[in-house]
C-alpha cells in the first residue's frame, strides 16, 4: 500500500490502495471484437454507442447527414452482402481484417440492421448494428444481394439459415406481398397433391 501524508487538519494518514479501472462494456466489446461472449452471437450494439453493449437501440435521429453518415440513406438494404472490419478477429479469417456478412433483419422503428457471418451455415453468427452510422473504415458495401424473401418461401433454402427463418422483416414482406396474416412464421410449402404442408410452418420472431 501507498500511504498519504498525515493530514494538516486530523494528524491521521490514510491508506490507497493501487486500483486497475474497470473497463466499460463498450471498451471491451471494442478490444475483443464481435465474436466475444456466448453461444457465438455477436454483441448487440446501440445507435449511441457502437462497439456494442447489452442496451436496447434507440430510435435513429430522424435526418442524418450524408456528408457526416456515407451509408444514411441505406434503408433496410435486407439480403445486401458487406463487408464488416473486424482487425482483433482478423486470425479468423485467414489474417483478413475484413468479413463477410449478410443483413438479414431490419428494425423499422430503430432502424437496426443484423448483420449474419457465415450465412447459410450451422456456425450463422449476427451481429445488431446501425449501418447507417457507420464509417467506411468500419464498413463496406458490396454489389452483391441475395434474394432473402426467396430463402424464406422456399422451406430447403429457410432451413439452411436461422438468420432468415427467424428475420421478422422478411415474414412482415411476405406477408405484405402474399397476405398472409395467420401464419406463425413463413409460408406453407405445397407437397405433390398440390395441397399445403403444415409441417413446413417455422416459428418466428427472435431477439439477440
Amino acid at each position: 500500500d501507498l500511504q498519504r501524508p498525515p493530514d494538516s487538519r486530523t494528524g491521521l494518514g490514510h491508506s490507497l490502495e493501487l486500483q486497475t479501472p474497470t473497463p466499460t462494456a463498450a471498451a471491451a466489446a471494442a478490444a475483443n471484437g464481435p465474436f466475444a461472449g456466448g453461444g457465438g452471437t455477436k454483441r448487440a450494439s446501440t445507435a449511441g454507442d457502437e462497439r456494442g453493449t447489452s442496451k436496447r437501440y434507440k430510435t435513429m435521429p430522424a435526418v442524418l447527414d450524408p456528408s457526416e453518415y456515407p451509408y444514411a440513406n441505406i434503408g433496410p438494404a435486407i439480403g445486401r452482402k458487406v463487408l464488416r472490419f473486424w482487425p482483433k478477429d482478423a486470425y479468423r479469417n485467414k489474417g483478413d481484417p475484413w468479413f463477410n456478412a449478410v443483413v438479414t433483419d431490419y428494425e423499422e422503428d430503430t432502424g437496426a440492421h443484423i448483420l449474419t457471418y457465415q450465412f447459410g451455415t450451422q456456425k450463422e453468427e449476427k451481429e445488431r448494428v446501425s449501418l447507417a452510422l457507420k464509417q467506411p473504415n468500419e464498413l463496406r458495401l458490396t454489389d452483391d444481394i441475395i434474394n432473402l424473401l426467396e430463402w424464406y418461401i422456399d422451406p430447403k433454402k429457410r432451413k439452411k439459415s436461422s438468420a432468415v427463418e427467424k428475420s421478422v422483416f422478411l415474414r412482415k414482406q411476405y406477408q405484405a406481398q402474399y397476405g398472409t396474416s395467420g401464419v406463425s412464421g413463413g409460408p406453407k410449402a405445397k407437397g405433390k397433391s398440390g395441397k399445403a404442408n403444415s409441417n413446413s410452418a417455422m416459428s418466428s420472431g427472435y431477439s439477440l
